[in-house]
């Protein structure tokens, strides 16, 4: 069973999501090409959260978080990762 997505994604918090969330909601759904891009976003936020690099209830970074999001931020192919995790979302942003 799957939660809904209860948060409201818009053009401008893109911006607001942290890198290691996007590349992990990117991974996901190339994983399992099954699942919706909702469903590979929170599962990737659950994770995230669980593991400590995100706080609970939402997408802001611990410090854990924030340490590793800036590996992920510096990372080669960081842009072609952001304009993926940008057309899993073309469809459903506000």
């Amino acid at each position: 069973m799957f939660i809904s997505l209860d948060i409201v994604i818009s053009e401008s918090s893109l911006a607001d999501i942290p890198s290691l969330l996007r590349h992990a909601t990117v991974a996901i759904s190339k994983k399992d090409k099954k699942l919706t891009t909702q469903h590979a976003f929170n599962i990737a936020r659950k994770s995230l959260q669980r593991n400590g690099y995100l706080k609970h209830g939402g997408t802001k970074s611990t410090q854990k978080g924030t340490r590793r999001n800036m590996k992920h931020s510096f990372e080669r192919d960081n842009k072609g990762k952001n304009e993926k995790f940008k057309e899993l979302f073309k469809d459903i942003t506000v």
